[in-house]
């Protein structure tokens, strides 16, 4: 739960210097609340850690992380600025950072923790992006009502009147149609510096011409304290990938293609992860595969061949088609 592994994290120098990002997990546990959570592997890892006691789902007890862990991203954000870079940090792996059932105090301390390192770029990943406003408000009542400080005030109402905060990048997790349909609108009434989507686990084909072809604006939204709707500019990205693991749904590369060529067309940058554990294709002579990747029969899921792989997660790039091999950032001052 620190330096990590995941492509979309790293940071690349104009050297091509490629320096990893990070993990961090204020606190550990979920609910699961649409398909794409079917094999959570956070879940997994919870049963065999035993992280949180009483499991995982609503009403069980989520566990914030310790004093000493909470400490990390003061010293990352204290690397980045010595090296002068930017450095991103994955939130949450383990949890949603908007799950209503957290203590808001909770999240009050990491959105303060958030303003405090502003030479890390936080990558905020959510399946609940209809909560922000609700549990923004309640964390700026909290610093109210609790002596917090002016600072954090300042910060907070600063983003819910439609100024986000320079280092904050606002994502929501797009399995298939119905999760685009409902939670891009949401995600795009989210102030944010970038707006971007993780298609992975990606389930089934999906359009988001509501997410590219959008106007490149958002709006903080209404409530009885506020009511500013003001237009602010934002980037856009996409992520997309198979799931990885022993049971994992199949990943259709033509619907991964079909979603890099959407992207394409409309000028926003494109990440492919993985292609999983379970590739698939309906056609196995579509594109140029290597030589040694093998197809095996296969006959479900709009699919006629499982694509075997080296790399049990497919994350190994050289294994893919060309059409593929794409791997785009956002460009941010």
């Amino acid at each position: 739960m620190a330096e990590t592994t995941i492509g979309w994290t790293v940071t690349v120098l104009a050297d091509g210097t490629i320096l990893p990002g990070y993990t961090f997990n204020p606190w550990i546990g979920c609910t699961k609340v649409s398909a794409g959570c079917g094999f959570c592997y956070a879940e997994a890892q919870d049963r065999f850690r035993n992280w949180t006691p009483e499991g995982w789902g609503p009403g069980r007890p989520r566990r914030r992380t310790n004093k000493l862990y909470w400490e990390n991203p003061l010293v990352w954000n204290q690397g980045a600025r010595n090296k002068g870079v930017r450095l991103k940090v994955f939130c949450a792996s383990l949890a949603d950072w908007l799950d209503h059932e957290v203590p808001i105090e909770w999240l009050a301390d990491l959105l303060d923790l958030i303003r405090r390192t502003p030479h890390l770029d936080w990558l905020l990943l959510t399946k609940r992006p209809e909560n922000f406003k609700e549990r923004m408000l309640a964390a700026l009542r909290h610093n109210e009502n609790n002596g917090g400080s002016e600072e954090l005030h300042a910060w907070l109402l600063d983003w819910v009147t439609g100024t986000p905060p320079s280092n904050v990048w606002i994502g929501t997790t797009v399995e298939n149609q119905e999760m685009a349909d409902k939670r891009i609108p949401e995600l795009l009434d989210i102030p944010a510096k970038v707006h971007f989507l993780s298609c992975e686990p990606m389930l089934g084909h999906v359009t988001i011409s509501n997410f590219v072809e959008s106007e490149i604006l958002a709006y903080a939204g209404s409530s009885p304290e506020f009511d500013c709707w003001q237009p602010h500019p934002s980037k856009k990205w996409v992520i997309c990938g198979g799931a990885s693991g022993t049971q994992e749904q199949p990943f259709c590369v033509e619907f991964a293609d079909d979603l890099r060529r959407q992207c394409k067309a409309s000028g926003v940058p494109f990440f492919m992860k993985q292609m999983g554990s379970n590739p698939v294709t309906s056609n196995a002579n579509l594109y140029d595969w290597p030589d040694h990747v093998e197809f095996i029969d296969y006959s479900s899921f709009a699919a006629s061949a499982k694509i075997h792989l080296r790399h049990r997660k497919g994350e190994d790039i050289n294994e893919w088609p060309e059409e593929f091999q794409v791997r785009e950032f956002p460009a941010v001052a």
